[in-house]
């Protein structure tokens, strides 16, 4: 009795650690972001969050947010070449920076970080929902882990007001319910696929092509057909008309 008792503990014990080691490699996945900041205040010798945005876009993203905190959505503010917009502070990029980061400035209030900061989230988000949807082996864990702190626009990005980490963070929330949908075929991950795909069209309209996979999934991979062909022509709309409103 005494052996098959210290067998279970040990395989018990096994357990623990196998599953401790799973948690951790998650929380690393969802922590990479945030480890590539102290990483690069490290190098830097002053912290990432301390960048101010510069650049024409981090401007207008920046701008876009401080207008919208502090007016909402009234007209004359933040047109193009002085242009008074049509509906609301839409400026040049439109609704994006609003979509992806005004959530964040209603809770924390806008400061220079605000767009770093949140990027990160969006990334870690993304990750962390990607680890719980698809539940990845753990060198799959360790590659996306790898590839989030050493992918050269990363890396180049991190610390700035651009939005191409918060895009990395959408694109992996599409994957997550893409592929989740792919495994149990359930509707609604479906729709939330779509939804992420019209959300990046709000970066750029190039990400229409993401609709394709959709479609083909919901397809079931096989010849085209007509339901196919009318679910593809739809989510087209929806992205066409996200792009012409931003």
């Amino acid at each position: 009795m005494k052996t098959v008792l210290d067998g279970l503990g040990r395989a018990a014990a096994g357990l623990v650690w196998l599953l401790a080691a799973a948690a951790g490699l998650i929380i690393l996945v969802v922590l990479s972001p945030f480890l590539l900041l102290g990483v690069l205040s490290l190098i830097l010798g002053r912290s990432a969050l301390d960048s101010w945005p510069v650049w024409t876009d981090e401007l207008d993203y920046w701008r876009s947010l401080q207008n919208w905190n502090a007016v909402g959505f009234a007209t004359g503010y933040s047109g193009l070449s002085e242009i008074v917009p049509e509906a609301g502070t839409l400026s040049v990029h439109g609704l994006t920076a609003i979509v992806f980061y005004g959530w964040f400035v209603k809770l924390f209030g806008l400061s220079h970080s605000t767009i770093v900061l949140c990027n990160a989230l969006w990334v870690s988000l993304g990750a962390l929902l990607f680890c719980l949807l698809l539940k990845p082996k753990p060198l799959t864990c360790v590659y996306i882990s790898v590839l989030l702190a050493t992918y050269a626009p990363v890396v180049l990005y991190a610390f700035t007001s651009m939005t191409q980490l918060c895009q990395y963070g959408v694109l992996l929330i599409y994957l997550a319910f893409l592929l989740r949908y792919a495994r149990n075929r359930k509707p609604g991950w479906l729709f939330l696929s779509l939804v992420s795909v019209v959300l990046m069209c709000c970066f750029r309209i190039n990400y229409l092509l993401l609709i394709f996979p959709v479609t083909w999934v919901w397809g079931g991979g096989k010849k085209l057909c007509l339901k196919t062909v009318l679910f593809t022509l739809l989510g087209l709309c929806l992205v066409i008309g996200i792009y012409l409103l931003t």
